[in-house]
C-alpha cells in the first residue's frame, strides 16, 4: 500500500493533524580475623563519608547525564520477528532495577521515536535511567534493524512484540522480574491495559495520550470532525468533505467489518478487525495495579475528555491506584499545541520537561517507594544503594565474621549497627526489595488469563 503523505493534501495546517495516527497505521505494517573495635569504628565512618560523597556525585541540576546509564543493544524474538532495541540500565553494578517498557503508538515507530514524535521515547528512556530505572524501547517489526514480517501483521501481533520485550527484561539478571512499568503511548497504552490485564506480574503501566474506552473507528470519526470543527462550522454527515486519507480509513473499517480477509502483506483489515473487537470497559475491570494516566489538553488525536473517562471506569471498576494528570496547551505528542501561535518556533517541537519529571517521579512513588522523591533525591538514593552493596560485598572478604569483644554479636552485625545509626538520609533510603505479589497487576481470576492465543510465540532472548 502506498503511503499518503499529509502534506500532499490540500489541508490547511491544523486540518493536517487530522490523522496523524492514521497516516502513520496506514503506513505501519510497510514495517553488585578479628577485629579491634577501632578499626570497625573507623571503617565504619570511612564508609559513611564513601557514601556521602558518591550521593553528591549523582546528583545534578535536572539535566540528563549519560555517564549515569550504559546503553546495550539488544535482540530478541517473538516467533519468526526478530526485534531490535536499546536497554539503558543505571550504572553502579551490583543491584538489581526496576524497569520500564515503551511501547510505541501506531505507524512505523522506530526506537527512539523519530517519526512524528520529536524523540518521545528516547526522552523518556534517558530520565528514567539517569534516575534509577532501566528501559528497553525497540524498533516496531519492519523498522529499523527489527525485521519485516512475511504476512500480514494483526493487532495481537503486536501485542505480543510487546510482550515479547517483557520476557526479555524478565530474563535479564539486572532486573527485578515483577518490577516491570509499561509505558504506552497512544495505541501503545491499549496495548499496555490489555497486557497489564493478561499479565498479573506486570508492575504499574503509564497510558500517554493512550487512556480510551471507545475504539479504534470512533476516534477515527471524532478527530476527523473535531478538527475540521476548529477551522469552519461543519456538518458531521458531510463525510465527501473529510480528508482523503480519513475516508481511506473509513473504507478500510468497513471491509474489516464486512470480514474482507487480507491478501498483502501491507494488508490491514485483520488489524483493524481485532482493534475493533476490543473491549476496554472489560479490560480495565481486570487491571489492579497503579494507574498513570498523562493527556494534552489540546490534544487533536485523543481528545482530553477520553483521559477522564478512562480515568473514571478504572476507579469505578474498583482500582484505588489510579492517577491523571492533564497538562494545559500540550498536544498528543506533549509538545506544545500548534495552534498556539505564542510559541517560540525553536520551542513547537520540545517536550514537556513537565511531563517527564512526572513518569520518572511517579516510577520512585508506586514502584520504588518514595513518595515525592525528586530527580536529584533518587540518584542520591541509587548512589547510597549502590554503596551499600559494594561494601557489603567487601566487608564479608575483609572482615570475617568471627565474635566482637565488644559485642555478643559479629562484626557485620554491629558494622550493620552502627550504619543504621549514622547514616545520613539519603543512605537509609536504599532501594528495597522487590515488591510482594500485593502489587500484582492484573486480576488472578480466570477470566482474566490469556488464551492460547494471546501468548507470544517465542519470547527467549538471542
Amino acid at each position: 500500500m502506498k503511503r499518503i503523505g499529509l502534506d500532499k493534501l490540500p489541508l490547511s495546517t491544523a486540518a493536517r493533524l487530522v490523522c496523524l495516527d492514521l497516516s502513520a497505521v496506514i503506513y505501519s505494517m510497510n514495517f553488585g580475623r578479628e577485629t579491634a573495635m577501632h578499626k570497625t569504628v573507623l571503617l565504619t565512618a570511612g564508609f559513611l563519608l564513601l557514601v556521602a560523597s558518591s550521593a553528591r556525585a549523582q546528583q545534578t541540576s535536572g539535566t540528563v547525564v549519560a555517564e549515569s546509564y550504559s546503553s546495550e543493544e539488544v535482540i530478541y524474538q517473538n516467533g519468526e520477528i526478530s526485534l531490535a532495541g536499546t536497554l539503558t540500565i543505571p550504572k553502579g553494578g551490583g543491584i538489581r532495577y526496576p524497569a520500564a517498557l515503551l511501547i510505541s503508538g501506531p505507524g512505523p515507530q522506530d526506537r527512539d521515536g523519530n517519526q512524528g514524535v520529536f524523540r518521545l521515547y528516547k526522552l523518556i528512556a534517558e530520565k528514567l535511567s539517569a534516575n534509577g530505572v532501566a528501559v528497553l524501547r525497540h524498533d516496531d517489526r519492519g523498522v529499523g534493524k527489527s525485521s519485516m514480517p512475511k504476512t500480514p501483521t494483526t493487532y495481537r501481533d503486536l501485542i505480543n512484540d510487546s510482550k515479547a520485550a517483557v520476557e526479555y527484561l524478565r530474563s535479564r539478571k539486572e532486573i527485578y522480574p515483577d518490577r516491570i512499568v509499561l509505558i504506552g503511548h497512544s495505541e501503545g497504552g491499549t496495548t499496555a491495559t490489555i497486557i497489564a490485564s493478561e499479565d498479573s506480574k506486570i508492575a504499574a503501566i503509564a497510558l500517554l495520550a493512550g487512556a480510551m474506552v471507545a475504539n479504534f473507528d470512533q476516534l477515527l470519526l471524532e478527530q476527523t470532525i473535531y478538527q475540521l470543527a476548529l477551522q469552519r462550522p461543519f456538518n458531521p454527515q458531510d463525510r465527501e468533505k473529510y480528508p482523503q486519507i480519513a475516508r481511506m480509513v473509513l473504507t478500510l473499517i468497513e471491509e474489516a467489518k464486512a470480514g474482507k480477509p487480507d491478501s498483502a502483506v501491507t494488508d490491514l483489515r485483520e488489524y483493524m478487525r481485532q482493534s475493533l473487537a476490543l473491549n476496554q470497559a472489560e479490560t480495565f475491570k481486570r487491571i489492579r495495579c497503579p494507574v498513570l494516566i498523562l493527556q494534552g489538553e489540546r490534544d487533536a488525536q485523543v481528545l482530553a475528555h477520553h483521559a477522564v473517562a478512562a480515568a473514571r471506569a478504572l476507579a469505578d471498576a474498583g482500582n484505588k491506584q489510579v492517577s491523571l494528570r492533564i497538562f494545559p496547551n500540550l498536544s498528543h505528542t506533549f509538545t506544545p499545541s500548534p495552534l498556539d501561535q505564542s510559541v517560540a518556533a525553536e520551542k513547537k517541537s520540545q517536550i514537556s520537561p513537565e511531563a517527564l519529571e512526572t513518569i520518572q517521579k511517579w516510577i520512585a512513588e508506586v514502584i520504588i517507594g518514595d513518595k515525592g522523591t525528586s530527580g536529584r533525591a533518587m540518584s542520591a538514593k541509587v548512589a547510597g544503594s549502590i554503596a551499600l552493596t559494594r561494601f557489603s560485598a567487601w566487608s564479608q572478604t575483609m572482615i570475617p565474621a568471627t565474635p566482637c569483644a565488644f559485642h555478643d554479636q559479629t562484626c557485620p552485625v554491629l558494622f550493620a549497627r552502627v550504619f543504621i545509626i549514622a547514616a545520613p538520609r539519603a543512605i537509609a533510603a536504599t532501594a528495597p526489595e522487590p515488591r510482594s505479589s500485593s502489587v500484582a497487576c492484573a486480576s488472578k481470576s480466570a477470566n482474566a488469563r490469556p488464551t492460547p492465543s494471546a501468548r507470544s510465540g517465542n519470547g527467549a532472548a538471542r
